[in-house]
């Protein structure tokens, strides 16, 4: 079927703003994300099926096939995106890495005293869906063990360089006039990268 819109059993069905599609170790993904989730599909024993999806609120896995077992489910094993979250510009793919960015908009009563939301960039493994433990680091080779906050402002799409210690990722946001410090994602490639805005 067509991608036209993203849901699982537990969330509301929503347009797609972004599609990209990545290989990782030579096998083939395509990823959509919609305003308040990102699904993950990839190559099963009958063709392209979804694998996981990340939404503010939870992770799910699918399980194909036509039985009673067959379908979405919640997993604790896909970390969910940055709790009350929405997509806020392009994921991009990095060593295998999903990077998101999200934006938590401010509450009422902050909005009130005029003080902006913050902007966060998700990580994930494509393939799983797990957080990336061990693979991202930042420029000192301390472990990330966390998806990291770019303050106030919505995120925007990672900005990604190649360099002796590896490919490096610099987020921003918004309402900051220079990048976040650099994440570095290992030696490798940002393998093929081919993505879109849907209209």
């Amino acid at each position: 079927g067509l991608i036209g819109s993203l849901g699982t059993a537990h969330d509301t069905t929503d347009p797609v703003l972004y599609v990209g599609g990545n290989s990782v170790d030579g096998l083939p993904y395509t990823w959509a994300a919609s305003m308040p989730q990102v699904t993950v599909f990839g190559i099963g024993v009958k063709g392209w099926q979804a694998l996981w999806a990340s939404s503010n609120s939870a992770g799910y896995a699918y399980t194909a096939g036509s039985g009673s077992g067959a379908g979405w489910s919640t997993s604790s094993a896909v970390t969910h995106l940055t709790s009350g979250s929405v997509v806020s510009d392009m994921p991009t793919v990095i060593n295998g890495v999903l990077v998101v960015p999200v934006f938590v908009p401010p509450s009422a009563g902050q909005a009130a005293c005029n003080v902006n939301g913050n902007g966060f960039e998700d990580f994930l493994q494509l393939i799983s869906g797990k957080f990336p433990t061990g693979l991202v680091t930042d420029v000192q080779g301390n472990a990330v063990s966390a998806d990291t906050s770019l303050g106030l402002g919505q995120a925007y799409t990672v900005n990604v360089a190649n360099s002796s210690t590896g490919l490096l990722g610099f987020g921003g946001s918004s309402s900051s006039g220079t990048p976040s410090s650099a994440i570095v994602f290992g030696n490798g490639t940002l393998n093929g990268p081919v993505q879109w805005r849907v209209h």
